[in-house]
């Protein structure tokens, strides 16, 4: 009996001791995705384990001699398929062997030229990490499905809380299910501490629990199975938040009312300001309903509290609208426009709103914090309801009038529910409805939005710009109604849904956005910077931009500007290959590094990358009666657009009867596209390129799934004007046609597609003129 106890209480212990080391945070990241347990490998018994030395793994080397690559892939590639290499000065009598560990294979490359070739993997190779040994006047290795990590980020931002996590973001951090995956973290004493990854939520995302770690900086090593690389330094360290004073100032205490029955605007107004000059707090509203009729700024060190959105709501009467003049009825007759303030509630940084709603009809712009010149930083909307429409309440004869009048100031004010430009902002946990644009974010570093529902309240503008992000992490977003606009670099958007947005001329997803000079051609080079002509029109040259190499030598790389001095700019980092006199560049808001997982658009329209793309993978979509995706390479706007490295990988279109435009980009071309596309009842993963520059580079389409009338539709107006694509093992069924090839484009490789039940299985099509 006692051995029995004793037996019990040991099991207790042992299971203490796993909880211990489990990855805990007050904002634990989203669930989804494989889950390793920590400690039950037999590599590693416990999550940390410290280790003598770095262990030698296999790593990208640096290449040697004159070739250099600047794209070897963003997904994995499997054995059967065919990966695609993009560089400059490539030995075009190369040989090449393959190896998977286990078994080596000499292969051929397949279109080799000077700047790219393209090599299907064996068969009969098992899955990793490939070793691929090219040889002729130089010798040179390149390993496929190594990992690269693009940005790590941890639960507040650049700092991982020693309660929070660190997430790394980029290319093949996951090749094989059953691979153990891990980070080494060296302080600056040179101690290395082995960290067993908690989530893997796919090839682009992968979480690390750092409550074993003391504070201070780490450089980091990640290991995805089978190969390594380094990912820079993270910072363990307290959360801002840490710093803000815990006083609990209950409203109820300093004369406010949960009753609704009175006006509460001058009583917060003198709470928030007792509360900033003692240093900040915690303004807790208990349950109730809270009557406001003015605007109100949120302190340094704030957090507004309530006790659930459900429970504790805040509304603001609607005293603007009977500024208007009744009729004998009692029913507006005139309304007054321009009466609403610019902005409900301000704030500036170190603040917080959470677990409370904010009601009411017409009002203004709900939150703003921060300007480019002056951004916000550490700011948290947490648990947060919007329940908002300026169209509540319209009855009578007169209510299609004030419904434009009301539909008028919205478009003419601008009024959007949250604007902020910061670092370090999160909005977690949310139900928003508004009338005008939901979300009209400006710049904004190390962002993070995850489980949030956002609905266009009365179609208003059915557009919600994220903004301009860099390090940003998007998860379990659901959107009715609206079009979703983002811009920038280092975005991982994950199980997205968006579902109505065939109004009008929306699309359900978009990079639109500003671009930049139309100059495309030589200029003169000195060092890092590059001197465009005098009569080049310079005026959006904007710092932060990047100097783009699109055709000649060295195409396909890009560095991004970090001063401008007339018809001169300077860059961060030379090019790997130069350009020469025969290169042509341009200048754009190129948009880098973004993964897109497992997305599912629902009657919308077009999924857009309308502006300047590179390095994006779009993977696990679901598409249904939508016109598909569109990625363009053309000039507009007064620039070029590019779509660089974009990959199309096992997304699935399917129920292709969209409600199409009778205008637009729908039927600008008398050719096939007119025929398809003014029609319902197609849906494309869609490639276009308009102009005489290999504008679209390194595009692949693997794997995805084409039924009831959906299909790939690759368009060139020009010979060549699209370069270097792969379109490998998709599967079409039920269709016209499977894949259609318009224009010339210049190293195409079609391979294992498969068609069902598909009239025209490839079609080649001369280019329209």
């Amino acid at each position: 009996m006692r051995r029995n106890r004793l037996f019990v209480v040991l099991l207790l212990i042992v299971s203490m001791l796993i909880q211990m080391t489990a990855c805990t945070s007050k904002e634990a990241p989203a669930q989804e995705g494989t889950t390793h347990t920590l400690g039950a490998t037999s590599e590693a018994e416990q999550a940390y384990e410290v280790i003598p030395e770095m262990p030698n793994l296999p790593m990208q080397e640096e290449w040697t001699g004159d070739a250099v690559v600047f794209y070897q892939g963003n997904t994995v590639i499997q054995n059967g398929y065919t990966a695609m290499v993009i560089g400059e000065y490539f030995d075009t009598d190369w040989k090449a062997v393959i190896s998977d560990g286990t078994k080596t294979q000499e292969v051929e490359l397949l279109q080799l030229n000077r700047q790219s070739f393209k090599v299907q993997i064996p068969e009969e190779f098992s899955e990793g990490v490939y070793t691929l040994k090219l040889s002729g006047d130089e010798e040179v290795t390149l390993l496929l499905n190594a990992p690269k990590v693009q940005w790590m980020q941890g639960d507040e931002g650049s700092i991982a809380t020693k309660e929070g996590w660190l997430r790394l973001q980029g290319e093949c951090l996951k090749v094989t299910e059953d691979a153990q995956v891990y980070a080494l973290f060296t302080n600056k004493d040179g101690k290395i501490t082995k960290i067993l990854a908690d989530t893997v939520y796919d090839a682009y995302s992968v979480c690390f629990p750092v409550s074993g770690l003391a504070e201070g900086e780490y450089q980091v090593r990640y290991y995805n199975g089978y190969a390594a690389c380094d990912c820079g330094s993270i910072t363990i360290g307290p959360s801002p938040e840490d710093s803000w004073r815990k006083t609990v100032y209950n409203v109820l205490d300093y004369g406010i009312s949960n009753t609704a029955d009175s006006d509460c605007s001058p009583a917060l107004k003198e709470l928030l300001a007792r509360v900033e000059e003692e240093g900040g707090g915690i303004i807790y509203f208990p349950a109730g309903r809270y009557q406001l009729t003015q605007s109100f700024h949120i302190p340094k060190g704030v957090v507004l509290r309530g006790d659930g959105y459900q429970r504790t709501s805040i509304f603001w009467t609607d005293e603007w609208r009977t500024k208007g003049i009744p009729d004998e009825h009692g029913n507006l007759t005139e309304w007054a426009p321009g009466t609403l303030p610019d902005c409900m509630i301000t704030g500036e940084s170190n603040f917080a709103i959470e677990n409370l709603e904010f009601t009411g009809g017409r009002v203004g712009e709900l939150l703003k914090a921060g300007t480019e010149s002056d951004p916000a930083q550490n700011v948290r909307i947490e648990g947060v309801r919007v329940n908002m429409s300026a169209f509540s309440g319209l009855e009578g004869a007169e209510s299609a009038a004030v419904y434009d009048k009301i539909l008028s100031e919205i478009w003419n004010m601008d009024l959007d529910m949250i604007t902020i430009t910061g670092e370090n902002v999160k909005i977690l946990d949310c139900d928003f409805m508004w009338s005008g644009r939901v979300l009209a974010l400006g710049e904004n570093e190390y962002f993070r939005l995850q489980n949030v529902i956002a609905t266009d309240s009365g179609n208003a503008m059915a557009w919600m710009p994220l903004g301009n992000m860099n390090k940003a992490i998007i998860e379990d977003l659901t959107t009715s109604g609206i079009t979703l606009g983002c811009a920038g670099d280092n975005v991982y958007f994950a199980r997205f849904y968006n579902k109505g947005t065939s109004l009008g001329d929306h699309e359900g997803f978009t990079t639109d956005g500003s671009t930049g000079i139309g100059y495309c051609g030589p200029v003169k080079i000195d060092g890092l910077t590059y001197t465009f002509p005098s009569d080049t029109d310079m005026k959006k040259a904007l710092v932060g931009s990047k100097l783009c190499i699109i055709s000649g030598t060295g195409a396909g790389q890009y560095r991004e500007i970090t001063a401008v001095d007339g018809h001169t700019v300077t860059i961060d980092e030379a090019f790997a290959a130069e350009p020469d006199e025969g290169s042509h560049l341009t200048i754009i808001p190129l948009f880098t590094n973004w993964y897109l997982k497992d997305w599912r658009i629902d009657n919308c329209g077009i999924f857009s990358f309308y502006v300047a793309q590179c390095n994006t993978v779009v993977d696990g979509a679901t598409i249904t009666r939508s016109p598909g995706i569109k990625t363009y390479g053309k000039y507009g706007y007064g620039g070029y657009h590019t779509g660089w490295y974009i990959t199309y990988l096992n997304n699935t279109l399917t129920d292709a009867n969209a409600i199409y435009h009778s205008f637009g980009w729908y039927n600008y071309h008398d050719g096939f596209e007119k025929k398809a596309m003014t029609l319902p009842g197609y849906s494309f993963l869609y490639a276009h390129s308009t102009d005489a520059e290999p504008l679209l580079m390194g595009m692949t389409m693997r794997e995805n799934s084409l039924s009831n009338n959906s299909l790939i539709y690759v368009r060139g107006t020009k010979a060549g004007n699209i370069r270097d694509m792969v379109i490998d093992s998709n599967h079409s069924v039920d269709c016209i046609g499977g894949i259609y090839i318009e224009g010339e484009p210049e190293g195409l490789i079609l391979t294992g597609n498969t068609f069902e039940r598909v009239e025209e299985e490839i079609q080649y099509l001369p280019i329209e003129e």
